[in-house]
């Protein structure tokens, strides 16, 4: 932490984020760090139930030629950022990953990345117009034969209204929280599409 503010200190870097646990919040607040909103982790077997799909849109496996698309929708969310772009197109390549798009008129208007991690899969990030396409995405990636009856956890944040309502209706269980902090001034990030996020580490 201090090597990180020390850095910070001596260089350009205008804002630091990190995810804290709840319980050492003040111990960052100490260091200059405001909370901006809290995630909640949540944890599933079976995929949440579809109640309505939207007319029109086609739910299947990313290709090479969607990940422009997946890199649009995250930039519609989050400040356009090389390094991070790079870092989602290596997201999607990882050894055992999965990733699935919502496609509607030619254009990818959702996506979902699911990832094996120890005897689990995490599900990050989640890009949804509407929380049934949330149901939609998750359905169509934990194919079977991939999911394997895996326990699943994925990362809403709570400025999500809708994102925190379907999980309690799909029956999901919280299992953790962590606080976004930000030193400086937080970037303008839209949440109301995101029902998980990229990664508590990236953000």
């Amino acid at each position: 932490m201090s090597t990180c503010l020390g850095e910070q200190a001596a260089t350009a870097v205008k804002v630091v984020g990190l995810d804290g646990v709840t319980l050492q919040v003040p111990r960052y607040e100490k260091s200059g760090f405001v909370t901006s909103h809290i995630n909640h982790r949540f944890q599933f077997k079976a995929p949440p139930i579809v109640n309505v799909a939207q007319e029109g849109v086609r739910y299947r496996e990313m290709t090479a030629s969607d990940v422009e698309g997946f890199l649009q929708l995250d930039t519609s969310m989050c400040p356009p950022d090389e390094g991070r772009r790079a870092i989602l197109r290596i997201w999607v390549k990882q050894p055992g990953a999965r990733a699935v798009v919502a496609e509607q008129g030619g254009e990818v208007i959702g996506a979902a990345v699911g990832r094996p991690s120890g005897s689990d899969l995490r599900i990050s990030p989640i890009y949804a117009n509407r929380p049934e396409d949330a149901s939609e995405l998750v359905a169509c990636l934990l194919a079977p034969e991939w999911h394997l009856g895996r326990a699943c956890f994925i990362d809403i944040p709570e400025p999500n209204s809708a994102g925190m309502e379907w999980a309690k209706r799909a029956g999901m269980s919280e299992v953790g929280q962590t606080a976004r902090m930000y030193r400086g001034p937080p970037p303008p990030l839209r949440y109301d599409h995101v029902y998980s996020v990229l990664s508590l580490e990236v953000g």
